[in-house]
Protein backbone atom coordinates (compact mmCIF):
# COMPACT_ATOMS: atom_id res chain seq x y z
CA UNK A 1 0.00 0.00 0.00
CA UNK A 2 0.99 3.32 -0.88
CA UNK A 3 1.98 5.95 1.95
CA UNK A 4 -0.63 8.48 0.89
CA UNK A 5 -3.01 5.58 1.04
CA UNK A 6 -1.97 4.25 4.35
CA UNK A 7 -2.03 7.65 5.74
CA UNK A 8 -5.83 8.27 3.93
CA UNK A 9 -6.74 4.87 5.89
CA UNK A 10 -5.44 6.46 9.54
CA UNK A 11 -6.78 9.36 8.96
CA UNK A 12 -10.82 7.82 8.30
CA UNK A 13 -9.86 5.60 10.90
CA UNK A 14 -8.94 8.55 13.15
CA UNK A 15 -11.87 10.30 12.07
CA UNK A 16 -14.25 7.31 12.57
CA UNK A 17 -12.98 7.32 16.52
CA UNK A 18 -13.75 11.02 16.78
CA UNK A 19 -17.23 10.65 15.46
CA UNK A 20 -17.82 7.29 17.63
CA UNK A 21 -16.92 9.44 20.58
CA UNK A 22 -18.77 12.62 19.92
CA UNK A 23 -21.97 10.30 19.40
CA UNK A 24 -21.06 7.91 22.27
CA UNK A 25 -21.04 11.27 24.40
CA UNK A 26 -24.49 12.51 23.13
CA UNK A 27 -25.99 9.22 23.97
CA UNK A 28 -24.67 8.17 26.82
CA UNK A 29 -23.38 11.21 28.48
CA UNK A 30 -20.43 11.20 31.49
CA UNK A 31 -22.79 10.86 34.75
CA UNK A 32 -21.63 12.95 37.71
CA UNK A 33 -21.59 10.80 40.81
CA UNK A 34 -21.85 12.40 44.34
CA UNK A 35 -20.78 10.66 47.49
CA UNK A 36 -22.93 11.43 50.48
CA UNK A 37 -23.16 11.55 53.91
CA UNK A 38 -25.22 11.78 56.78
CA UNK A 39 -25.62 14.16 59.66
CA UNK A 40 -25.51 12.54 63.22
CA UNK A 41 -29.18 12.51 63.01
CA UNK A 42 -28.91 10.52 60.41
CA UNK A 43 -31.66 12.88 57.78
CA UNK A 44 -30.63 14.95 55.26
CA UNK A 45 -32.00 16.97 52.66
CA UNK A 46 -30.53 17.04 48.71
CA UNK A 47 -31.01 19.32 45.84
CA UNK A 48 -29.17 17.48 42.90
CA UNK A 49 -29.77 17.72 39.22
CA UNK A 50 -31.39 15.32 36.95
CA UNK A 51 -29.23 12.79 35.99
CA UNK A 52 -26.84 13.00 39.12
CA UNK A 53 -26.02 9.83 40.45
CA UNK A 54 -25.69 9.72 44.23
CA UNK A 55 -24.00 7.35 45.98
CA UNK A 56 -24.85 6.63 49.60
CA UNK A 57 -22.04 5.24 52.50
CA UNK A 58 -22.01 4.46 56.05
CA UNK A 59 -19.00 3.14 57.54
CA UNK A 60 -17.49 2.75 54.23
CA UNK A 61 -20.13 0.30 52.90
CA UNK A 62 -23.31 1.47 50.44
CA UNK A 63 -26.28 2.19 53.11
CA UNK A 64 -29.96 2.15 51.81
CA UNK A 65 -32.22 4.98 52.17
CA UNK A 66 -35.75 6.27 51.88
CA UNK A 67 -37.57 9.42 51.03
CA UNK A 68 -40.06 11.08 53.17
CA UNK A 69 -43.22 12.35 52.54
CA UNK A 70 -43.95 9.17 50.15
CA UNK A 71 -41.89 10.86 47.06
CA UNK A 72 -39.49 9.10 45.39
CA UNK A 73 -36.04 10.82 43.46
CA UNK A 74 -35.08 8.16 41.56
CA UNK A 75 -35.52 6.96 37.46
CA UNK A 76 -35.20 3.19 38.47
CA UNK A 77 -37.43 2.24 41.68
CA UNK A 78 -35.71 0.39 44.51
CA UNK A 79 -31.69 1.79 43.73
CA UNK A 80 -32.68 4.29 46.78
CA UNK A 81 -32.74 0.96 49.35
CA UNK A 82 -29.31 -0.01 47.91
CA UNK A 83 -27.75 3.01 48.92
CA UNK A 84 -27.27 4.13 44.66
CA UNK A 85 -29.75 6.58 43.06
CA UNK A 86 -30.39 8.80 39.46
CA UNK A 87 -32.08 11.23 40.42
CA UNK A 88 -35.10 11.93 37.84
CA UNK A 89 -35.63 15.48 38.45
CA UNK A 90 -33.74 18.59 39.63
CA UNK A 91 -35.97 18.64 42.88
CA UNK A 92 -35.66 19.19 46.56
CA UNK A 93 -35.68 15.49 48.65
CA UNK A 94 -35.12 14.72 52.44
CA UNK A 95 -34.53 11.00 53.05
CA UNK A 96 -33.40 9.05 55.83
CA UNK A 97 -30.77 6.59 56.25
CA UNK A 98 -32.49 3.29 56.82
CA UNK A 99 -29.41 2.01 58.54
CA UNK A 100 -28.89 2.07 62.53
CA UNK A 101 -26.62 4.83 63.89
CA UNK A 102 -25.87 6.55 60.63
CA UNK A 103 -23.36 9.41 61.53
CA UNK A 104 -21.40 12.09 59.75
CA UNK A 105 -17.92 11.29 59.40
CA UNK A 106 -17.01 15.08 59.28
CA UNK A 107 -14.85 14.42 56.01
CA UNK A 108 -15.95 13.65 52.21
CA UNK A 109 -18.14 14.28 49.21
CA UNK A 110 -21.72 15.73 48.88
CA UNK A 111 -21.14 19.41 51.24
CA UNK A 112 -22.07 21.13 47.76
CA UNK A 113 -25.17 19.23 47.36
CA UNK A 114 -26.85 18.37 50.43
CA UNK A 115 -28.57 21.97 52.36
CA UNK A 116 -29.35 20.26 55.36
CA UNK A 117 -32.63 20.43 57.07
CA UNK A 118 -32.70 24.37 56.91
CA UNK A 119 -32.67 24.31 53.29
CA UNK A 120 -35.08 26.84 51.74
CA UNK A 121 -35.45 26.97 47.87
CA UNK A 122 -36.27 30.82 47.90
CA UNK A 123 -35.46 33.77 49.69
CA UNK A 124 -34.23 32.03 52.70
CA UNK A 125 -34.58 32.69 56.61
CA UNK A 126 -35.44 35.85 58.88
CA UNK A 127 -33.10 36.30 61.53
CA UNK A 128 -33.74 34.96 64.84
CA UNK A 129 -35.92 34.87 67.30
CA UNK A 130 -37.62 31.59 66.09
CA UNK A 131 -40.74 30.03 66.57
CA UNK A 132 -41.31 26.04 66.89
CA UNK A 133 -40.24 24.78 64.65
CA UNK A 134 -38.28 27.01 62.80
CA UNK A 135 -39.05 25.54 59.56
CA UNK A 136 -42.10 24.06 58.16
CA UNK A 137 -42.12 21.79 55.02
CA UNK A 138 -45.02 21.41 52.56
CA UNK A 139 -45.64 18.64 50.25
CA UNK A 140 -47.99 16.64 47.91
CA UNK A 141 -49.48 13.82 50.10
CA UNK A 142 -49.37 10.80 47.21
CA UNK A 143 -51.99 9.07 48.64
CA UNK A 144 -54.62 11.62 48.38
CA UNK A 145 -53.10 14.59 46.27
CA UNK A 146 -53.43 16.82 49.54
CA UNK A 147 -51.27 19.76 50.42
CA UNK A 148 -50.28 18.90 53.82
CA UNK A 149 -47.91 20.84 55.78
CA UNK A 150 -45.44 18.93 58.75
CA UNK A 151 -45.54 19.30 60.84
CA UNK A 152 -48.65 20.74 61.09
CA UNK A 153 -48.68 23.55 63.89
CA UNK A 154 -46.39 26.00 64.15
CA UNK A 155 -46.10 27.56 67.73
CA UNK A 156 -44.34 30.96 68.91
CA UNK A 157 -44.31 33.73 70.80
CA UNK A 158 -44.47 37.86 68.91
CA UNK A 159 -41.54 38.75 66.96
CA UNK A 160 -40.44 35.00 66.76
CA UNK A 161 -40.20 33.66 63.05
CA UNK A 162 -40.39 30.51 60.80
CA UNK A 163 -40.29 29.56 57.50
CA UNK A 164 -42.11 27.42 55.00
CA UNK A 165 -39.99 25.08 52.27
CA UNK A 166 -41.35 22.63 49.57
CA UNK A 167 -40.95 19.26 49.04
CA UNK A 168 -41.14 17.12 46.00
CA UNK A 169 -42.29 20.48 44.22
CA UNK A 170 -40.83 24.03 42.48
CA UNK A 171 -43.75 26.19 44.58
CA UNK A 172 -46.28 26.73 46.94
CA UNK A 173 -48.40 28.93 48.39
CA UNK A 174 -49.51 29.47 52.08
CA UNK A 175 -52.25 31.69 52.60
CA UNK A 176 -52.41 33.44 56.83
CA UNK A 177 -55.17 35.76 57.66
CA UNK A 178 -54.78 39.14 57.47
CA UNK A 179 -52.29 41.03 59.86
CA UNK A 180 -50.39 37.84 60.95
CA UNK A 181 -47.46 38.05 59.41
CA UNK A 182 -44.57 40.15 58.56
CA UNK A 183 -43.65 41.32 55.92
CA UNK A 184 -46.78 39.75 54.28
CA UNK A 185 -49.70 37.05 54.84
CA UNK A 186 -49.36 35.29 51.62
CA UNK A 187 -45.66 32.91 51.64
CA UNK A 188 -44.17 31.35 48.17
CA UNK A 189 -41.12 29.91 46.83
CA UNK A 190 -39.85 33.47 46.43
CA UNK A 191 -41.29 34.71 49.78
CA UNK A 192 -40.89 31.46 52.16
CA UNK A 193 -40.58 33.49 55.40
CA UNK A 194 -43.22 34.98 58.39
CA UNK A 195 -42.49 36.65 61.36
CA UNK A 196 -45.30 36.94 64.19
CA UNK A 197 -46.70 40.19 64.16
CA UNK A 198 -49.04 41.91 67.28
CA UNK A 199 -52.08 41.61 65.42
CA UNK A 200 -51.65 37.72 66.20
CA UNK A 201 -53.95 37.19 69.53
CA UNK A 202 -52.27 34.80 71.83
CA UNK A 203 -52.63 31.51 72.94
CA UNK A 204 -55.40 31.48 69.50
CA UNK A 205 -55.18 29.00 66.74
CA UNK A 206 -55.47 30.82 63.44
CA UNK A 207 -55.62 28.37 60.10
CA UNK A 208 -53.66 28.99 57.02
CA UNK A 209 -54.09 27.67 53.37
CA UNK A 210 -51.61 26.01 51.72
CA UNK A 211 -51.60 25.10 47.60
CA UNK A 212 -48.22 22.88 46.28
CA UNK A 213 -47.69 23.34 42.74
CA UNK A 214 -49.47 20.03 40.98
CA UNK A 215 -51.05 18.80 43.77
CA UNK A 216 -54.91 18.46 43.21
CA UNK A 217 -56.39 19.75 46.71
CA UNK A 218 -55.66 22.14 48.89
CA UNK A 219 -54.56 21.84 52.43
CA UNK A 220 -54.65 23.79 56.12
CA UNK A 221 -52.25 23.97 58.69
CA UNK A 222 -52.77 25.83 61.90
CA UNK A 223 -50.20 28.58 63.56
CA UNK A 224 -50.60 29.73 67.66
CA UNK A 225 -48.85 32.99 68.85
CA UNK A 226 -47.91 31.69 72.76
CA UNK A 227 -48.23 33.42 75.15
CA UNK A 228 -44.52 36.22 76.07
Amino acid sequence: MKTKDMLLALCMVVLGIAIGFSFARKVWPPTKVIVMRFNPVGEMSVAAKAGDHLEWFNGGVHTGVTFKYGLSACTNVGDAAKGTCTMKDSLFYKFDCLASGCQDPGVGGGDDTLQGTQFVTGGGHLPPPYADPATVTVYCDPATSKATADPPAVQGKLGTAFTIQVAGATDFTATFPAGTCDPGDTLNDGSPSCRIKPAVTVDTPYTYGITVQGCTNPGTATLKELKP
